[in-house]
């Protein structure tokens, strides 16, 4: 379906369009078309005088007659391809040049001031109408004779130029066939456009999902490629920011590992030296520096996935028999907090994975479950299996999280409102690193009464 922006070329092109044919069309009318009017003017303004001294000359010669007059209005009639009529000084029909009746006086429309201005007021006792809104039509009435044996009487002369409305009728429609053409081609240029663009909005996508090593393709040296390049540009910038943040995170936390088990050595010794004495401040450290060497710990796992330095083993493995291991595993705790665990797992789902990583991650997420969950509550854990993918969905008991706590619980250090301050802050996102590292995904949505984890692993997943 077309986007908005392709829409709005689209529509400009066409605007810009029809603009531009309505003026070629004014500058046709009041140049081109003028001088076609005048022309027109001039021609029939001869073809009248012309008409006049032939019915004058015939009846000064004596041949006026009404057989004869009809005779000669007809030929005039026929070679001018207009309408001709002699009526008396009263107005009565004398001779005509067609058949049937003669106009009405509603189709022969009295001048307007405009056509004061066409040259037609010099032919002194002359009558013109232009026949109303029809441009290329003339009523003319002149009147002749009155002198010497020559009858007074009235010359109507009607002509209609049938060609020309046609050809303007067919300028029109030229007009619009040259619109719709263009407006054909205009679609493949929008479609040129946006295409490009919408790629440039797929690679902005990837880096913001997290995917740094993407880059646009660059073709051209235009202002979208200009886009292309900066897109680029500030990808490799934000690269090298995280890529040196994550290997000094990683530094940091490795060097903390001494100071820490000097720490702890120096425990060793306090203890033993001053054995009961000040034994609760030494337990006090040790539970500090536990704690400390735990959340290093985590960093390292951390930082190594994401700098991608530990390669994972993949083997054969049955996910639904490590999901039971890790439920049995805190079934102690889930008793001493009064949870109810249900676990509905199939006989087995195998998969080719790296069984220790999928260890940690799900360790992860039920650890969380029972962490987070009041004392009375519930755990469940299900498992799907089909030909391509093992999913995997968590829940537990806890008040409904925002929308914005949903996505940020994944993100390092970050908890939700009214959790315990227990634990590092890192389970969860060192879960996700793990299943996005084999292919899959993970993501949390509230549900009946509490808050589920969905994920989806690919079976046959290769070391991403």
């Amino acid at each position: 379906m077309p986007g908005r922006l392709y829409l709005k070329i689209f529509i400009s092109f066409i605007g810009v369009i029809i603009v531009a044919m309505f003026m070629v069309a004014m500058l046709f009318r009041f140049t081109e078309g003028e001088k076609f009017i005048n022309r027109f003017q001039r021609f029939a303004k001869a073809q009248v005088i012309m008409v006049r001294s032939i019915v004058e000359d015939q009846a000064r010669s004596g041949a006026s007659s009404s057989e004869a007059m009809q005779q000669l209005v007809e030929k005039l009639g026929n070679a001018y391809m207009a309408k001709i009529w002699i009526t008396d000084e009263a107005g009565k029909l004398l001779v005509q040049s067609f058949p049937g009746t003669i106009p009405t006086p509603a189709e022969l429309a009295p001048e307007d001031e405009e056509d004061s201005h066409r040259g037609w007021h010099d032919m002194e006792g002359f009558q013109f109408s232009k026949c109303g809104d029809r441009p290329h039509c003339i009523y003319v009435t002149i009147p002749f004779g009155g002198v010497g044996r020559v009858e007074p009487g009235v010359i109507h002369y009607y002509y209609r130029d049938t060609t020309t409305e046609r050809h303007e009728k067919f300028f029109i429609f030229g007009l619009f066939a040259i619109c719709a053409s263009i407006a054909l081609l205009v679609m493949p240029v929008s479609w040129f456009i946006t295409r490009r663009l919408n790629r440039l909005r797929s690679v902005a996508l990837r880096i913001a999902e997290g995917d740094l090593s993407h880059r646009a393709d660059i073709c051209g040296k235009d202002e979208v490629a200009k886009v292309g390049r900066a897109l680029n540009k500030m990808a490799d910038s934000l690269s090298r920011m995280i890529q040196g943040s994550k290997e000094l995170t990683a530094n940091v936390s490795h060097e903390l590992r001494t100071p820490l088990t000097r720490i702890r050595i120096a425990e060793e010794i306090l203890r033993q030296r001053f054995g009961d004495e000040g034994a609760a401040h030494l337990d006090s450290i040790r539970e500090d520096v536990d704690a400390l060497d735990k959340l290093i710990g985590k960093l390292l796992e951390l930082s190594k996935l994401d700098l991608k330095e530990d390669p994972f083993t993949m083997e054969t493995m049955d996910v639904a028999d490590l999901v039971g291991n890790i439920g049995h595993r805190l079934a102690p705790i889930a008793e001493h907090h009064n949870l109810s665990v249900t676990m509905n797992l199939p006989n087995e789902a195998m998969a080719i994975a790296d069984g220790e990583a999928l260890n940690t991650a799900f360790g992860n997420i039920l650890e969380n479950g029972v962490k987070h969950t009041e004392n009375g509550g519930w755990l469940t854990v299900s498992m799907v299996s089909d030909d391509e993918t093992i999913t995997v969905i968590a829940e537990n008991a806890h008040d409904p999280l925002t929308e914005e706590e949903l996505i940020t619980i994944f993100e390092p250090f970050r908890r939700a409102k009214g959790t315990t301050p227990d634990g590092t802050g890192l389970g969860l996102a060192i879960a996700r690193k793990i299943f996005e590292r084999h292919g899959g995904s993970i993501v949390a949505e509230n549900c009946d009464g509490g808050v589920q984890f969905i994920i989806v692993i690919p079976k046959n997943t290769g070391n991403n």
